[in-house]
């Protein structure tokens, strides 16, 4: 009798201290997804910097760091409304989503070169609208991306 309540005092202790683990591992990624984004903050600040200084017709931007965790595939669904079928069904899901920040792979510094997928596939990757509404021409959807790059 004494035996099995040991075992069992035992068990609990072991189930306890798994739980623990298993905390101390979600606090410490969280702690290193908010070390990330606040890495990427300061990052973007400089490049926001550097972006809002480029004049012309064929600014060359860099791209931000990514600060939202997750992925914006049904921002992007819903950016595409009433565009081509074709586009909407070109718009791919990232899995895993890339993490805390990261940069796109696909950014093209002019943003002039541009279309609908482009901008879409950047709303997946940064997990923003950037405002675009459905029915936003190209021109219009280029505009508010080159407002995200610059905040200008």
């Amino acid at each position: 009798m004494e035996r099995q309540t040991a075992n069992i005092l035992q068990d609990q202790q072991l189930a306890k201290l798994d739980h623990l683990a298993e905390r101390q591992d979600q606090i410490q990624e969280r702690n290193s997804t908010m070390l990330r984004y606040l890495v990427a903050c300061t990052s973007n600040d400089q490049t926001l910097s550097w972006n809002s200084r480029q004049i012309g017709s064929h600014c060359r931007y860099k791209p931000l760091q990514k600060t939202v965790p997750g992925d914006g595939f049904t921002l992007a669904l819903q950016a595409a409304h009433g565009l081509h079928p074709t586009i909407q069904q070109a718009i791919a899901a990232l899995n895993p989503p890339p993490p805390v920040g990261s940069l796109p792979t696909t950014f093209k510094p002019d943003v002039t070169d541009y279309d609908h997928l482009d901008i879409l596939n950047l709303i997946v990757f940064y997990n923003q609208d950037f405002e675009i509404l459905p029915n936003d021409s190209i021109a219009t959807r280029i505009k508010k991306l080159q407002w995200f790059l610059t905040m200008l």
